[in-house]
């Protein structure tokens, strides 16, 4: 007897550990942007300041007139996303720019997902 076996492929966005340091140490290492969602995603792992929000965009590294809007984090709200301004095309590589106007000198370090 013949079985058939199907596969089905899953594709995500490639994710990479950022670490952070206000006012610094501001930009994630890059990461492939390999799906057509409009939306970034970042969550803060570890916070060294408690009521700091830090904020985030990502930037296109070929074309940095491709950002995002806005996210924020902080300890009690770790996670966050927001939209692209313009289209984000899969295939290119981001990065997450971060400042913060509540704290300085200190450090968040977590995950970014163009």
């Amino acid at each position: 007897m013949a079985g058939i076996m199907g596969t089905s492929l899953i594709a995500y966005a490639n994710t990479v550990p950022f670490n952070v340091t206000i006012p610094n140490d501001t930009i994630s290492p890059r990461a492939y942007k390999d799906d057509d969602e409009q939306r970034f995603y970042v969550t803060g792992v570890s916070f060294d300041d408690p009521v700091a929000i830090l904020s985030c965009f990502s930037v296109g590294i070929t074309d940095p007139n491709v950002s995002s809007y806005e996210a924020q984090i902080w300890q009690a709200y770790p996670s966050s996303s927001a939209s692209y301004q313009t289209y984000a095309m899969a295939g290119d590589y981001f990065y997450m720019l971060t400042y913060s106007t509540t704290g300085n000198n200190f450090n968040v370090w977590g995950r970014y997902t163009p």
